[in-house]
């Protein structure tokens, strides 16, 4: 039983990328709303992780207030429900109010998984189920993407049945996962927490890297009508490779740390930049999807790094740190496609092909940068011993 128990709770990390379901049909969506600007469009994919953030804050006080199992179910219910109005209506405007709502579901049972998790197990349990809600999630965007590589051939509206998969996963969290109480905070126990200019430049940093990262997914099936190498359908498989990375990356991320240490991200960057750049370039379906495999592995494993370094802090300020990276990763996202046409006004970018090769040069230079700076850190430490 408490296997199933914790089955239950980590399918519903199977919804917590879910948001990207529209992101191989958005060339569709813009032909059938001519009069909307493409931009506007774009947001679809993008915007629930907008509301997301802007929920993840509330949503520990609704369930003090109703309860961590029923604010898990409410969100469960309005991301079904918003996942699924779309297909009954042909208006722009409910189109994109069901994309807030959806934002909003998630963001009312994201931040709680980790409630249950750190109530239900203690220990090596405990922090064996963190990293199986992180494969999880990776697990829910293969998922998606494949169910949506086979349904985007009857429209982009058949796309959106792939939510009923909510359905079970509700049923399961329902019967099988028990509810808990919160946590009472000891008075006076309240510490000062201060956050360094380093972990700020690391947050911008992740808005950066977020959206070249969300750019392969807005623009690829642009990018492969563009120059003839593929369809809709590519995207979507392009897409779940890309998953499967992001989740290789978690999994294997302790292992990498141990083996590469302050190498990792030099070597992760400078991995992202060459995918980029040879995705610029492919001309083969094959070459496409494989390299978004390389590109969700070499990003990602980037998230562990600073989620890991958050949490290293010895002023008591893991928290909040963990929250503000939570922001900056959901901004990022949200704001992904008006920052892609902002830098190609900039740089007068005519194709997305010319958008992957600025993006890969830029990752190249923090590449560069992450390298100095790890060289010269060693080199420093070496010094003083």
């Amino acid at each position: 039983m408490r296997h199933i128990q914790k089955l239950s709770l980590l399918l519903v990390s199977l919804l917590v990328i879910s948001a990207g379901v529209l992101l191989p049909s958005l060339p569709e969506i813009s032909s059938q709303y001519p009069s909307v600007h493409p931009t506007l469009v774009e947001l679809l994919g993008t915007l629930p992780a907008l509301f997301t953030m802007l929920t993840v804050g509330f949503s520990p006080r609704i369930a003090r207030m109703v309860g961590y199992k029923h604010t898990v179910q409410i969100g469960l219910i309005v991301t079904l429900l918003s996942g699924l109005l779309p297909i009954f209506t042909s208006s722009f405007r409910l189109l994109f109010i069901s994309r807030v709502t959806f934002g909003i579901g998630v963001g009312l049972f994201n931040p709680l998984l980790f409630s249950f998790s750190s109530q239900l197990y203690q220990g090596k349990e405990f922090s064996n189920m963190i990293g199986f809600q992180s494969a999880f999630e990776g697990a829910g965007g293969i998922l998606t993407s494949f169910l949506v590589a086979y349904l985007v051939a009857g429209g982009w509206k058949h796309t959106l049945w792939t939510y009923l998969i909510i359905i079970p996963i509700f049923l399961c969290f329902s019967l099988f996962v028990p509810d808990i109480q919160p946590v009472e905070k000891v008075e006076g126990k309240e510490e000062k927490t201060s956050i360094d200019k380093g972990f700020i430049g690391f947050m911008v940093l992740l808005v950066i890297l977020i959206t070249v990262y969300m750019s392969v997914s807005i623009k690829l099936t642009e990018f492969l009508v563009e120059t003839g190498v593929g369809t809709a359908t590519d995207t979507g498989n392009a897409l779940a490779l890309m998953g499967l990375g992001a989740m290789l990356a978690g999994l294997l991320f302790g292992r990498n740390m141990q083996l590469f240490k302050d190498w990792l991200l030099p070597l992760a960057f400078s991995g992202l930049s060459l995918s980029l750049f040879f995705l610029a370039n492919s001309q083969q379906v094959w070459l496409v999807i494989l390299l978004n495999f390389t590109i969700g592995l070499c990003f990602r494993t980037f998230i562990p790094f600073l989620l890991n370094k958050a949490n290293q802090a010895s002023d008591g300020s893991g928290e909040k740190r963990t929250a503000l990276l939570l922001a900056a990763f959901n901004i990022g996202s949200a704001f992904a496609p008006i920052s892609i046409r902002l830098l190609q006004h900039l740089l007068s970018l005519q194709t997305v092909k010319d958008v992957y090769q600025a993006e890969a040069f830029f990752v190249l230079l923090i590449a560069v940068g992450a390298g100095l700076v790890t060289f010269y850190s060693r080199k420093n430490i070496h010094l003083g011993d």
